[in-house]
């Protein structure tokens, strides 16, 4: 059977004391490194964390600015389109209204010409006709001399038209 003597006793405070020792100097600072350890793990988590949802905002405002980015390319191609467009629209019609200019100005002058011409060639034949006329009355010997004259009359209007 079990005896209870002094040895039983000094045992018992050996143990409680050796158990004191190793807790006060040997698990107390153990656990204070393992709570430090444990703190700084979570520590490490909350910033793996913390840059993470930081890397998703930065992402997410990435992908919204690239988002953005196209629809504002797609506008300012769209707006260019466009001007380019109205401008190809003015310079054709500028470019219309000058031709238009052109040509009436170019039937203007032709017509102006043709009458300057017309005037100029009436007045020509006004006095090849009344040069003839003159001739004949000066000379009204005979058929033969009529003809000679209406044939430099003739050679003469046709000459003067082939110079022109």
């Amino acid at each position: 059977m079990l005896r209870f003597d002094i040895n039983l006793l000094f045992t018992v405070i050996n143990v409680l004391i050796l158990f004191f020792v190793v807790w006060r100097f040997l698990l107390k600072p153990i656990n204070k490194i393992l709570d430090q350890r444990k703190a700084e793990v979570e520590k490490q988590y909350a910033d793996a964390d913390e840059a993470k949802e930081l890397a998703e905002r930065a992402k997410e405002s990435y992908e919204k600015g690239l988002a953005d980015m196209g629809q504002e390319r797609s506008r300012l191609m769209s707006e260019s389109q466009a001007k380019a467009s109205r401008e190809y629209e003015n310079i054709i019609a500028t470019a219309r209204s000058e031709a238009e200019t052109i040509l009436s100005n170019a039937r203007i002058n032709g017509e102006e010409e043709k009458r300057r011409r017309i005037k100029q060639a009436s007045e020509e034949i006004a006095v090849l006709v009344t040069e003839g006329t003159a001739k004949l009355v000066a000379s009204k010997d005979s058929a033969e001399n009529d003809k000679e004259l209406l044939d430099e009359f003739l050679r003469r209007a046709t000459e003067d038209n082939a110079t022109e």
